[in-house]
């Protein structure tokens, strides 16, 4: 979630403007880099090296390798992740396999959705409602074995405020009261259902059992886990951890995907930031584990006074760090604040950001919140963002949901890119060898009418675009936002990262896997069907922001 809010509008954009006037007019320099060899007490490295990203990557081994070594001493040697263990499943299907040779097993699962997030208020979950969180776990049945899952009770305040306990100086354990509240989340995701079974006939020590069934829409496949309560000794729960953060070097651990995200020093400060410089998508997702990118670009500019004072400022001008965690093990909600440092130590709002991380993505909600109309000082404001790639992306295609006989990524710019198919997408994606990267923006439908949207494909690595870790533009989408008179309001809008596991590569353009993508966007397009007993209600896996988490 990214809050945005612009107070007292007026006054706000006189100072900045007049700011921006006297940066222009005296040209102030930036301030020296004598804080380079500073020493960093959480990691022992100097700060100049983690501005540099020279940071190691071990310790995402360290927490991937021990849940892979989990799932081959249960399944076997054959299955060593999640995915691995939901494709197998599959092709029980496409054997036609349909009566369980276990009569413990009452149906086959048949549900073939990968990427779901499944979240379940606990309004809806029937006699589990008040219980206990410490003694609720979950299990599901996969190839003949009765396992726990993981899952997560993401606890609401009445009021609609998320409790994010694991960590950062806003930490609000104490807003919990590790009771099941009506408001509550429960959160697992839909590949870990299984088979449908009686746990009776598997476990002991519990005293009661809700059977969550998923279906999906398109096709009626069908899945179960169980909800189940141990009012003594509960069983320890799965040791898979699908996504967590390590503040030390400011890196997201997915279990399908690599993060590392910026430092930045602001008045010899260091700062751990929200803005990615690194994605690595391991072999066992299909990759190469190997950095694809140069970093994220998020950049704004502004004019004010008819045009007569223009600035811009980027990723660079940020300062800004962890409020709070939620942290796994099936998604990690990381909340930052953000602030941007304009000359002459002017500082702006703190924008606060909600990072949500599952196994296979990084979803975020943004809110833009305008109290009062910035026109009568404010000609345009223009706000353009994209993920830059580096070389390593040489050879891989670019697609978007405009553009679906995609552009091959060489860093030489062609006619057909150039007058590609620019209006707003809905969708985009690089594919190599490297593996697959594909972004999702949901825009509110009022922000929509205000503003000119409109994409800008650009593959020139002669065309720089400081601030960069590699010069040049290589295979870079910006989104584009215009607005020049933004009504009061509350805009909510979405934007996600997804990294879609073996995504079939094919060094040819137009060999585009729409099934593939199509299952990334069914989420939210198309979304699950729930019963807990009675009736059946929709899955709702888009992610909370502040306010949208008390809207609902």
């Amino acid at each position: 979630m990214t809050t945005i809010i612009l107070r007292k509008a007026g006054l706000s954009f006189l100072y900045v403007g007049c700011v921006a006037f006297l940066v222009v007019i005296l040209k102030i320099d930036p301030c020296d880099a004598s804080w380079e060899q500073k020493i960093d007490e959480r990691t022992g490295l100097t700060y100049g090296t983690l501005v540099k990203g020279e940071v190691p990557d071990s310790a995402f081994w360290d927490y991937i390798t021990p849940q892979r070594e989990y799932l081959r001493a249960l399944f076997g040697p054959d299955i060593s992740t999640t995915y691995e263990l939901h494709y197998k499943e599959c092709e029980r299907l496409d054997r036609g396999s349909s009566l369980p040779e276990d009569q413990r097993i009452l149906a086959y699962k048949t549900l073939r959705r990968w990427p779901d997030p499944v979240i379940i208020r606990g309004k809806d979950l029937g006699e589990a409602r008040a219980a206990k969180i410490a003694e609720l776990r979950m299990f599901a049945a996969h190839l003949g074995k009765f396992v726990p899952i993981p899952y997560q009770v993401d606890e609401v305040t009445p009021e609609g405020h998320k409790v994010l306990p694991d960590g950062g100086p806003e930490a609000n354990p104490q807003d919990g009261d590790g009771i099941m509240d009506g408001q509550d989340e429960l959160v697992f995701m839909a590949h870990d259902a299984g088979d449908r079974v009686k746990p009776e006939q598997w476990i002991q020590g519990f005293d009661l059992a809700v059977e969550i069934t998923l279906k999906d829409p398109l096709d009626n496949g069908k899945a179960w886990c169980y909800l189940l309560r141990f009012p003594k000794d509960p069983p320890e729960p799965s040791p898979l951890n699908y996504a967590t953060y390590d503040d030390r070097y400011n890196q997201h651990y997915n279990f399908y995907v690599f993060s590392q995200d910026q430092f930045k020093v602001h008045g010899g400060k260091l700062y751990r930031q929200i803005f990615n410089q690194k994605w690595k998508i391991p072999d066992y997702a299909g990759g190469t584990f190997t950095n694809f990118i140069d970093r994220l670009k998020f950049r704004a500019r502004v004019r004010l006074f008819f045009g007569s004072v223009k600035m811009t400022t980027t990723e660079d001008d940020v300062s800004g760090d962890t409020l709070a965690l939620r942290d796994g093990p099936v998604r990690c909600n990381r909340r930052c604040w953000g602030q941007m440092i304009l000359p002459l130590g002017v500082k702006t709002p703190k924008v606060i950001s909600d990072i949500i991380g599952y196994d296979t993505m990084f979803v975020c909600p943004v809110e833009i919140s305008v109290p009062v109309n910035p026109g009568l000082v404010l000609t345009d404001f223009t706000m353009y963002a994209g993920t830059d790639l580096n070389d390593e992306a040489i050879g891989g295609y670019w697609y978007n949901s405009n553009n679906l006989s995609g552009f091959l990524i060489d860093g030489i710019s062609t006619p057909n890119e150039t007058q590609m198919n620019k209006d707003m997408d809905t969708w985009r994606l690089v594919t190599g060898p490297w593996g697959t990267m594909m972004n999702r923006s949901i825009w509110d439908p009022d922000f929509m009418r205000q503003a000119k949207i409109r994409i800008e494909f650009i593959d020139d690595r002669t065309r720089e675009d400081p601030p960069e870790y590699y010069p040049g533009q290589i295979g870079m989408a910006y989104n584009y936002s215009t607005v020049d008179n933004l009504k009061p309001g509350l805009y909510i809008t979405e934007l996600d990262w997804f990294f879609i596991p073996f995504f079939p590569f094919s060094p040819a353009a137009g060999s585009l896997n729409m099934e593939k993508v199509r299952a990334y966007l069914d989420m939210y397009d198309t979304p699950l069907h729930i019963s807990v007993g009675k009736g059946w209600f929709p899955n709702d896996p888009r992610p909370k922001g502040y306010h949208t988490q008390k809207l609902h």
